[in-house]
């Protein structure tokens, strides 16, 4: 499933604690949690990976902390889980943009 309901999204992540950081078109989402906690880096992982369902509308990837490379080693012995997505519709991300400033 894609989301392309901006403000679903962005209540998802506010509700779970979800920083969403957008910069170009690329998009962070961070959380934090308590370092060395496995269910809460876990928790943490399944909070962040709703990036995966945006819509995208040039190649783009994406990356960062998470279980599929070294950097959920990273993540979890600090405490802070943060993937990032590129070619993200830049109408989705305007329209986040506007929520956020509110």
């Amino acid at each position: 499933m894609i989301i392309v309901d901006v403000k679903a999204f962005f209540m998802y992540c506010k509700m779970a604690n979800v920083r969403i950081n957008i910069h170009e078109n690329i998009i962070t989402l961070t959380k934090t949690f308590e370092a060395n906690n496995k269910e809460a880096y876990i928790k943490a992982e399944y909070d962040v990976d709703i990036i995966r369902q945006l819509p995208t509308t040039s190649a783009g990837s994406v990356w960062g902390t998470d279980s599929n490379s070294v950097g959920g080693y990273s993540a979890l012995i600090h405490g802070e889980m943060k993937l990032n997505k590129s070619g993200v519709s830049k109408r989705f991300l305007k329209a986040l943009q506007k929520l956020i400033a509110e």
